[in-house]
């Protein structure tokens, strides 16, 4: 029986992130693993859902097919990572980053129409990281426009540039 396609996936860069893995996999946050295979030979512990292969082939054959990926590690490490794949913010899936110790959660793609605000809010919630929201919208008490009534199956018509625009208007 063929694996079904992941719709949720933890991505850890090092060894220091396997637990916080398991416990967002245990909690329903995540459904597969990948983590550096070096790391995964340096412990006897082989995770449920656990992907093989380079992360860049990872995030090639399913950057399109998931809803959110969850990183453990560095921001900056990310950005390297996903960079190659953006294609614009209707289509990216939610990218999360957060510590090893899950002190701290930040959305950072896919903020509003992939929802990494709000499931950095639930993960926070759940697992008491703080989460590092900087959207406009969301600091200033706004309708995030451009995205607003998605949750409820609203569709806009229309160019995103136009709805953009009316989001930066005061």
């Amino acid at each position: 029986m063929k694996n079904p396609t992941p719709k949720k996936i933890g991505i850890g860069l090092s060894l220091s992130s396997l637990e916080l893995l398991q416990v967002l996999q245990t909690r329903e946050f995540i459904d597969h693993i990948w983590i550096p295979s070096k790391a995964l030979s340096k412990t006897g512990n082989k995770p449920k859902g656990l992907m093989l292969g380079p992360i860049v082939e990872v995030l090639a054959s399913n950057w399109t097919k998931v809803s959110a990926f969850y990183f453990i590690g560095s921001v900056s490490a990310v950005v390297r990572l996903v960079a190659p794949f953006l294609t614009n913010k209707e289509d990216d899936p939610a990218v999360l980053v957060l510590d090893a110790k899950c002190l701290h959660v930040i959305p950072l793609i896919g903020t509003h129409f992939a929802g990494a605000e709000e499931l950095a809010l639930q993960l926070s919630q759940e697992l008491g990281a703080n989460p590092a929201i900087t959207g406009d919208s969301r600091t200033q008490g706004r309708l995030a426009l451009d995205a607003f009534g998605e949750g409820w199956g609203w569709q806009r018509s229309g160019k995103i540039e136009d709805w953009s625009e009316l989001m930066h208007i005061q």
